[in-house]
């Protein structure tokens, strides 16, 4: 099955998983013609914590994460056009989804962590992704 348009969901402050995103997606997309969107999605900060923060917060934020895409972005080996680049903010499976869905993407790719009392709870974001996408989705184990 060859994919045209993919989805993928790195967290920079992540290193080792999102090297092993970048690995999967090089695989997925070798000698194909496919288009790789890559998204952060900065959490989201309760406000009563804002008045704490710099007024710059935001913005440094964002273009931290695009820099850093932008690295992730290279080490695919595709053409510049094949490629774009968004960080968004907010709750991370939901602005994941939201993105799929705006560029129509045919796979989601998203890391999974190994699962503590928390996640096992209330659920990971791979799992929300994975239930709730209308495409397919790729999940990467990390290994670290």
């Amino acid at each position: 099955m060859a994919f045209g348009k993919l989805l993928v969901a790195i967290d920079i402050n992540d290193p080792e998983g999102s090297e092993q995103l970048v690995a999967a997606t090089r695989s997925l997309v070798a000698g194909s013609t496919a288009n790789v969107h890559l998204v952060f999605v900065a959490p989201s900060l309760p406000t009563r914590y804002s008045r704490y923060l710099r007024a710059e917060f935001a913005s440094d934020v964002r273009a931290e994460g695009l820099e850093e895409l932008a690295k992730w972005a290279a080490a695919l080996d595709l053409t510049p056009e094949a490629v774009s680049v968004e960080v968004r903010q907010g709750a991370v499976a939901a602005k994941v989804l939201a993105q799929a869905t705006e560029h129509r993407v045919d796979l989601i790719v998203v890391g999974s962590h190994k699962s503590g009392l928390v996640q096992r709870l209330i659920g990971s974001n791979a799992t929300a992704i994975l239930r709730d996408a209308q495409c397919n989705v790729f999940v990467v184990k990390h290994s670290g």
